[in-house]
């Protein structure tokens, strides 16, 4: 089969008896986008789920997902309503999504990720890579922020 032959699956989010919108799953460059604008929020929500999952052996179960689809609607909800317009292929909706009834909203983000992830083991293994991006970053930001307070500190800034 070819890529032009590929049908992606889709879900239908239904917001009353006749209206209707389809959403996919996340694509790596959804992820990035929902990196670049939601950083800080994923890196926080990561962090507690890295924190949750320490020391498990039994790894990720359907309950996890949903606490963390908890988490995340709590934490951070643009970044749901951002998941869910990149999900239907209309970025920039982020505002009609937000006023979607609670329960809509519910039903597609759990459709998104259903759709994004269809193992526990890929949720796992982005948890993961995720964790580790944010670590380098983390690192990389702490040692810009180091090198700038040395410069600052020393008036080398000032000598060129």
């Amino acid at each position: 089969m070819s890529l032009k032959d590929l049908e992606l699956p889709e879900a239908r989010v239904q917001v009353t008896d006749e209206v209707f919108f389809t959403v996919r799953g996340l694509s790596l460059s959804d992820i990035s986008v929902l990196l670049n604008s939601h950083g800080k929020e994923l890196g926080l929500i990561f962090n507690k789920v890295k924190d949750e999952l320490q020391g498990r052996s039994d790894g990720i179960t359907a309950n996890d997902v949903q606490h963390f689809a908890r988490v995340i609607f709590d934490k951070a909800p643009d970044l749901v309503a951002k998941a869910i317009a990149l999900a239907a292929d209309d970025p920039g909706e982020e505002d009609k999504i937000k006023r979607l009834r609670f329960t809509v909203q519910i039903i597609a983000i759990q459709e998104v990720l259903r759709l994004t992830f269809t193992t526990e083991a890929e949720l796992k293994k982005l948890v993961e890579i995720v964790i580790q991006w944010l670590g380098k970053i983390n690192a990389e930001a702490e040692h810009l922020t180091s090198r700038l307070t040395s410069i600052v500190g020393s008036g080398e800034s000032e000598n060129k």
